[in-house]
Parts: structure tokens; C-alpha cells; sequence
């Protein structure tokens, strides 16, 4: 690895880089192929862009994972009260199936949209 200025934590990353099937063993054809595909200089305008697309995809499963996690809180907090009561708790069965919840606690879909 010294030779190729690799240092473990690279050579861990090219092994899971080669290892396209996840089965902790690279094969003859998943070296040749991942080898292939790797070849090539990469020039700074293609890293710069995989940086943020890869920080744009973070905040976007942050902000989708923040979302979630408030659905589950509000649906948490209903259900006693639905149970108890023995009614729906949520109304408008003329609604798309799972805009209901949306409606109610204020989901914007245009938040998801890519900009």
C-alpha cells in the first residue's frame, strides 16, 4: 500500500469499493470490473460535485428523518386518545389514502421537491 501512497483507511475503502456484492471477499471478475470502473483521474470539478451532492442527500434524509420523527410523536399522542374514544382520529375518507395525517399536522409536499 505504501507504494500506491494508500493508507489503511484508503485500502479498506477500495476493498468496499470492490467488493460490489457486500460478501467480505472480492472475486477475480469484482476486481477486473471494480478495477474498470475506478480507472481514470478524477479532476477536482467531479469531486466538488459528488461533495455536494453527497451534503445536499445529508440534509435532505436530516430534514426527512426530523419530519418523521414529529409524525411519530403526533402519532404517539393520538392513540391513547383515539382508543379511548372509539373514533377515528383522523375524518375525510373522501381524501387520497395518507393525506390525512399530512393535512393535519401541516406537511408541505413542496418541502421534498429537489431544488
Amino acid at each position: 500500500c505504501a507504494s500506491l501512497d494508500l493508507t489503511i483507511d484508503d485500502a479498506w475503502s477500495l476493498f468496499k469499493l470492490l467488493d460490489s456484492d457486500g460478501s467480505g471477499a472480492i472475486g477475480v471478475h469484482e476486481f477486473v470490473t471494480g478495477c474498470l470502473r475506478l480507472r481514470g483521474s478524477a479532476r477536482s470539478v467531479d469531486l466538488a460535485l459528488a461533495a455536494y451532492q453527497l451534503k445536499w442527500m445529508i440534509g435532505r434524509i436530516t430534514q426527512f428523518a426530523e419530519y418523521s420523527e414529529s409524525q411519530f410523536k403526533f402519532l404517539h399522542a393520538a392513540i391513547p386518545t383515539a382508543l379511548s374514544a372509539k373514533q377515528p382520529v383522523v375524518e375525510g375518507g373522501s381524501r387520497a389514502r395518507g393525506t390525512e395525517l399530512r393535512s393535519l399536522h401541516g406537511w408541505n409536499p413542496k418541502q421534498w421537491e429537489a431544488t
